[in-house]
């Protein structure tokens, strides 16, 4: 089994801010896939919607990572959003 599927295995059985870690662990190391970032931020995503608002630092992490990612890899980033026109 290839590692991207391990990893979207793992994020699955996971906490919100243990994806936030993972997604940050990838980010920092440039092992960051689009397919990956996709999978995780639509994870996360699907998270905050169910927490709505009742976990502000966990919103905070979130919010702090986005800008990062969205600046050091704007191409992964537009596929991430151009993905979720899609669906």
């Amino acid at each position: 089994m290839p590692l991207s599927q391990n990893r979207h295995e793992l994020f699955r059985h996971s906490n919100t801010m243990d994806k936030i870690s993972m997604f940050r662990s990838l980010f920092i190391s440039s092992e960051l896939t689009q397919d990956d970032a996709l999978a995780l931020l639509g994870s996360i995503h699907a998270d905050l919607r169910h927490l709505r608002g009742k976990e502000g630092s966990v919103y905070a992490q979130y919010a702090g990572m986005i800008g990062p990612f969205q600046n050091k890899l704007p191409d992964v980033c537009q596929h991430v959003i151009d993905n979720w026109k899609l669906s």
